[in-house]
Order: structure tokens, then sequence, then C-alpha cells
């Protein structure tokens, strides 16, 4: 356990009942597993369709959700209409699953029957057993994902790592380095404070830029630091965690995408939408073209020009992000003596040979033999030197909890989890809290 924190364990429910049809919710569940934006901006335009949802709600014969290979883990399941009334009508379908991978079993209840469905199972190597529950009505289909763990501290990686890993990415940051940083800094006069000033950044990163947004408190230095990459997707063309600068705090945010950001929430999807959507899967047949090599390393440079600034602390250097984000706390914990305590929450890009166990690898599942080893997080944790502190959704079918722990469990240095059952992809409340411990933590180093 950190000496900054404390391990949190509680039930969150892993996604919500749409009254949309299936395809709309499947492109809803891209949109969340691509941009944590959306999560924002949806609840004004979801508000109106939860009126008449069906809500799906599970449960297992564990609270801790953890297990020993060999005991039975029992899910079962509870369907309410929009008046919170039992749904005794309909079928629901129940499946098993090696955490979306193999399929175990599967087996359809009739509700009016079995208003509340059982299903039991086990495994008998380390891995989470899934449990998913679909009902079918009205033209839309939805679900819910419960998943119990299963000796997850021994879950092993699909694969190994390739033996040039460590030299491709040295030689990788050396090059990067061959391009002069020439960083550009612009204060953003409307949204610096008596307590802090804004600005927006961007370096130089072979033939691009990167670019992003630094808070520096207004008080002396030198001061601790925190940086985070978003969620996958548009990226953000304001500052989001400059509330941290009011602690004295300088904050670096970098978004991964080479365009100068618009604040304008509108202009910056056309921008994304215009050269970037769907970007994590572009040349990923190459490993040095493949679209996250620049960002890593210009997002890389960033942090070493933060570094060496002369009002940052040295050792005092914390990175947090959520999905995507979390991925960067892998790279750039592995890649960046600079980084001083990492925290992330159901990060993307681990095990993507999950499949050679019969698991489902984590988002956005790259297969290519050339390319994928080099971006998997879970060999980028084997560098890690810092304080580590992992949030992990039992309920996330996107960056699934087999792919995040055997990204974890490859972490040598001293390290820390948290266990959300039935979380989904999401973020919970006390992410902030743990953040807030990390800051306390770096404050006193």
């Amino acid at each position: 356990m950190h000496r900054y924190g404390h391990s949190v364990y509680c039930n969150l429910q892993g996604c919500i009942a749409l009254n949309v049809s299936g395809r709309q919710q499947k492109e809803l569940s891209m949109m969340f597993c691509k941009n944590y934006s959306f999560c924002l901006l949806a609840a004004a335009f979801l508000s109106p369709l939860l009126a008449s949802a069906l809500e799906i709600k599970g449960s297992m014969n564990r609270s801790s959700g953890l297990y020993r290979c060999g005991e039975i883990a029992t899910f079962r399941f509870h369907v309410s209409d929009d008046s919170e009334k039992p749904l005794t009508e309909g079928q629901i379908t129940l499946e098993l699953s090696n955490d979306g991978g193999k399929l175990f079993a599967a087996k359809t209840f009739d509700l009016a029957k079995e208003p509340e469905p059982e299903l039991s199972g086990t495994m008998t190597s380390p891995g989470f057993l899934r449990c998913r529950a679909l009902i079918k009505k009205e033209g839309r289909t939805i679900w819910k994902s419960e998943a119990a763990g299963y000796e997850v501290e021994r879950i092993t990686p699909g694969a190994e790592p390739p033996e040039d890993f460590k030299s491709f990415w040295d030689h990788a940051v050396s090059q990067a380095e061959k391009t002069p940083l020439d960083p550009e800094i612009k204060e953003i006069h409307h949204l610096s404070t008596a307590k802090y000033t804004c600005y927006k950044v961007s370096f130089a990163n072979f033939d691009e830029r990167v670019y992003g947004f630094l808070t520096m408190p207004k008080r002396a230095g030198p001061f601790s630091a925190l940086i985070s990459v978003p969620g996958a997707g548009r990226g953000f063309g304001v500052p989001r965690y400059s509330r941290y600068a009011e602690q004295g705090v300088a904050v670096l945010e970098m978004n991964v995408l080479p365009f100068d950001p618009s604040p304008d929430i509108k202009e910056l999807e056309r921008q994304y939408q215009k050269s970037y959507y769907g970007y994590f899967l572009k040349n990923t047949d190459h490993r040095e073209k493949y679209f996250y090599y620049k960002a890593i390393l210009g997002i890389n440079r960033s942090v070493n020009w933060l570094a060496g600034r002369a009002d940052i602390a040295a050792g005092r250097i914390g990175y947090f992000g959520q999905s995507q984000g979390g991925a960067f706390g892998f790279f750039l914990g592995g890649l960046n003596p600079h980084i001083n305590a990492v925290l992330v929450c159901v990060p993307a890009m681990c095990d993507f040979f999950a499949k050679n166990k019969d698991r489902q690898p984590g988002w956005p599942q790259l297969s290519n033999l050339q390319t994928a080893p080099y971006y998997d997080c879970v060999n980028f944790a084997r560098y890690m030197k810092c304080p580590f502190t992992i949030y992990v959704g039992f309920g996330d079918i996107s960056c699934t909890p087999s792919s995040n722990y055997a990204a974890y469990n490859a972490v040598p240095s001293e390290k820390k989890v948290i266990n959300k059952i039935g979380m989904g992809h999401t973020i919970p409340p006390d992410y902030y809290r743990e953040l807030e411990q990390m800051v306390k933590y770096l404050k006193n180093k």
C-alpha cells in the first residue's frame, strides 16, 4: 500500500440503460470509449431518454468480487422499469466468458418465472469470469456486465515483451531530441485569475507540434507539478485542472492530437472529425508510423521541458489520467525518470495479446505483431520506478479488468490497486480524493 493513500472498495453501476436502438447504443458505447468529454456533454442529451429506461443491476455472492481458483461465483441480476418496479415479463440472457473472450456458458431466463435470474461458474486459472446480462425489448438491446476476479495477483500478459523493446524506445527518444523543442507559450488572459496564470503551450515534435496547457501558481516557487493526458477523442480546448494551481501545484495538460485546439467545442469537434477521427487505428502496420509514436515522444519531451524549469521542484512531479490518459501513465512512468508518482484509472492499451489466453484485449485491441508489443502498457510497466496506483473497473468491457491486472502485475515498483466492483469505463468520485493524496505526497517529498 502506498504511503500517500488508502484502498477503497465500493459497488458502482457499470452502465445505464438507454431508450435507444441497439445500433445507437453501440455508437454511444464507442463514443464513451473514445472520449471522456462525451460523458460530460451527454447528460443533457440523455436525460430525456432515461424517462422510459430499463435498468439492470447485478451483484455477486462475494462483496469483494475476489475468488480463489475453483471457488464458485454466483451472479444475480435484477431488472426494473422507469418507475423502479421489477420487470416481470420478457426474457433475459446471461453469458459467462473469460472476460469477454472465450464463451463458457449462456442461458436465457423468463422474467415472469425468474425475476432475479442467477448464473454460477468458476475459473481454474487466474483471470476474470465475466457475466453479461442482455435484454432485447422494443428494438433495444440493454446490457449490464459484472466480473469476478480469480487470483488476480497471478494474471500474466498474453505475450512476452520483444527483446528490443527498451532499445527501440531509447533510440526513439534520442531521435526525437534531434528536433529543436521550439517551445511556444501564450497566456490565456480570460482564464487566468489572481491565484494562477493559464498558458497555451506547444512544442515542436518531428514535423508536427504537440499542444497543451500550463497553469502556474502566482506565488513563490519552486512548485510540485501534475501532468495529465485526456481520454481518447478530440482532446480539450481549455485547461481542466487549473484548480490544483490554487494549492500551489503547477499543472501541465497535453493533448495527443497535433493541431492547435480551439476553445470552442464545436470547432474542436470539427477539427477532430476532419483529420483525426479514429486516429488510434491509423498506421498500425508500422511501429514508427503508428499514431502514438509521435504523441508519446512529443509529450515525453514536454515533461522534460517542465522538469527543467527553475520554478518546478525536482522529484515532485506526478502523473494522472484515465483510459487513453491512463495508458500515458504507463508510457511516461516507464520512459521518463522525471515522473515521481503515477495514478491511473481504467487504463487503455493493456495486454494486446490477451487472446493468446482466451481473454479480450484492452482498447483499441491492436494485433499487429510488428507494432502492438511496442505500445502495450504491460511492456512499459516493467520499467516503472515510482509509486503507482491503478483503479480497475470490474464491469469495464472496453479496458477490461484482466488487461489492467496484466499490466499492474508487471509493475516492479511500490504499487496499489483499487478495485471497483461493477464499475464500467468511467471515473469514480473517490479517484479525485486519491489524486489529492498524491498531491500531498508530492508536496511532502
